[in-house]
């Protein structure tokens, strides 16, 4: 897996990070066997940050290409 950060914005005690991971579907997902498929998922991520640490994350991600990507459900 390569995660490659797209932006990155930092306010207040706030980071903000909009990412892409490129991957290789190599081990089991649920019930999918390994498909060696290359996909390709996006997200953004929200960090709170208190004395230097994480304390509060939010994350979006785009699962549904990663399951349509893999074979586990259909465009339709």
């Amino acid at each position: 897996m390569q995660i490659t950060i797209e932006d990155q914005i930092a306010e207040g005690d706030k980071v903000v990070t909009r990412w892409r991971a490129d991957m290789t579907h190599t081990g089991e997902f649920g019930d999918v066997a390994p498909t060696r498929r290359r996909v390709t998922m996006t997200g953004i991520s929200v960090e709170r940050f208190e004395d230097g640490k994480v304390v509060d994350a939010w994350r979006s991600m785009d699962t549904l290409a990663l399951l349509r990507g893999i074979g586990a459900l259909s465009e339709a």
